[in-house]
């Protein structure tokens, strides 16, 4: 049991970590986007 709950939370966590990321890599993505438009808008 314990071995299945260590390869449960190792799988979970990596997976989790990895959406989290890609999550945060967009949305920083979309934010400098954004902010370029604001500042071409304002020239």
């Amino acid at each position: 049991m314990q071995k299945f709950l260590d390869f449960f939370r190792k799988n979970f966590v990596g997976r989790n970590r990895y959406y989290h990321n890609a999550f945060n890599t967009r949305f920083r993505f979309l934010n400098s986007q954004k902010k370029k438009m604001d500042s071409l808008a304002d020239k």
